[in-house]
């Protein structure tokens, strides 16, 4: 009987420490990551703070740039003479896109509305 009771024991002592280290996918809480997570949050809270007003400068510099770039153009068709190439029609047309998609405020919509004019007066080419 003293021996049944030590194989259990064993047996037991063994699923325990297994248990800490190796985590079942259907239970929801993970005590292990959760500890983990929290522990790294609380490290670095002030850097992932830092990087995403990095991230946000850097977003707000590259709408700036893009609007800049549109209104380049769109002023260039304007006062050249000079012929512009589809694939640069094109390019302002994706560039207005990732504008829109950094969330651009639509400043330069009549700006883009004189572009794509342009571009299907001169055939769409």
């Amino acid at each position: 009987m003293t021996d049944l009771l030590e194989i259990i024991k064993n047996i037991s002592s063994i699923l325990a420490v297994v248990g800490i280290f190796v985590e079942i996918v259907p239970v929801k809480f993970n005590p292990i990551s959760s500890l983990l997570k929290w522990i790294g949050k609380n490290l670095n809270g002030d850097l992932i703070n830092r990087v995403e007003k990095l991230e946000e400068k850097v977003d707000e510099n590259e709408k700036g740039r893009i609007r800049h770039e549109i209104y380049t153009f769109a002023n260039n068709l304007r006062n050249s003479k000079r012929e512009y190439t589809a694939d640069e029609f094109q390019h302002i047309f994706e560039i207005n896109e990732k504008y829109k998609n950094l969330g651009g405020n639509g400043q330069i919509k009549v700006e883009m509305k004189y572009i794509q004019e342009k571009y299907f007066e001169l055939g769409g080419r």
